[in-house]
């Protein structure tokens, strides 16, 4: 792969108490990983994600964010400057607060893994970088169009599941995570996870091989969906347990209805060494500042 000729260099930086699960920061990644208009809905799940963390208190210098096309500039929006995943369009996710790392042609395979791994062209501004460690928690979410065993990017290339494998063992290696929660919201999405073997890792899936990723609803006014069925589904129970310290990631995977995805969502836990009902939502939607410097 591309990577494996690249100069493995670590970071070093300052050293701070843990907290009792580990951990002592977070970083996240959102990947909206499509172009054309009608796949408006895919950029609205990327920002809708996007603004949970920010209410959550994720600076945006921990998030990295790639929107491969504005759609809120694109002439067949018929609200311009806006992007919406509500019906009431009450909600403009496309504001003027967002910082979008990644976009156009900028977001792309290559730069999606030299994100994940850290190895940039020299001279990349700070703000495309994740400075993660050993003991942060980062999450990696992705949306598009995909199939069984890849995802496309901008409808011209895609990521494997080989790919994507690699990609996380050589961040392992290089200490680039504790843990890595890796979510997909695609056509066929638990496929892409399925190479992955790295200790640490575990994903949530929105459909099993040969299944789907569908739409919420069609928006009249904008002619397309706002929003995809699972992520929309994720976004409303994160919002609904915002100051629950507990609520866990097993149990809004519990909470997803096959029947109205019309798919079956994949919870991989397997590669975790605590038990499943500690992976808490807030050690990855929620910024953790409970840490003290002591350098």
């Amino acid at each position: 792969m591309w990577f494996t000729s690249f100069i493995i260099s670590f970071i070093i930086g300052s050293t701070f108490t843990l907290s009792s699960d580990g951990h002592n920061d977070n970083w996240a990644v959102i990947v909206d990983a499509s172009n054309f208009f009608f796949n408006y809905r895919h950029e609205a799940n990327a920002l809708s994600l996007y603004h949970e963390l920010r209410e959550n208190g994720f600076p945006d210098d921990h998030i990295i964010l790639m929107i491969s096309e504005d759609f809120s500039g694109n002439v067949r929006n018929q609200i311009p400057g806006t992007i919406y995943s509500d019906r009431s369009h009450s909600c403009n996710l496309f504001d003027e607060t967002i910082q979008v790392d990644y976009k156009g042609y900028d977001v792309n395979e290559e730069s999606f893994m030299r994100v994940l791994v850290d190895s940039h062209p020299e001279g990349t501004a700070r703000s495309r970088r994740m400075l993660s460690t050993e003991n942060s928690n980062v999450l990696v979410y992705i949306t598009g169009h995909g199939g069984e065993n890849f995802l496309k990017f901008r409808d011209q290339s895609a990521i494997t599941g080989d790919d994507l494998a690699n990609t996380i063992e050589l961040m392992h290696k290089k200490k680039r995570f504790k843990s890595l929660f890796f979510i997909a919201d695609t056509c066929q999405a638990s496929t892409l996870a399925e190479q992955i073997h790295t200790p640490g890792f575990f994903s949530l899936c929105c459909s099993s091989v040969g299944e789907s990723s569908y739409a919420t609803h069609f928006d009249p006014k904008i002619h397309t969906p706002l929003g995809d069925r699972f992520t929309m589904s994720l976004v409303e129970y994160l919002k609904r347990h915002r100051n629950n310290r507990y609520a866990t990631i097993e149990e809004f995977y519990r909470t997803l209805n096959p029947g109205y995805l019309e798919a079956h969502p994949v919870f991989r836990t397997d590669l975790v060494n605590v038990p499943v009902k500690t992976l808490y939502l807030a050690d990855y939607f929620s910024y953790k500042t409970q840490v003290q410097n002591i350098t």
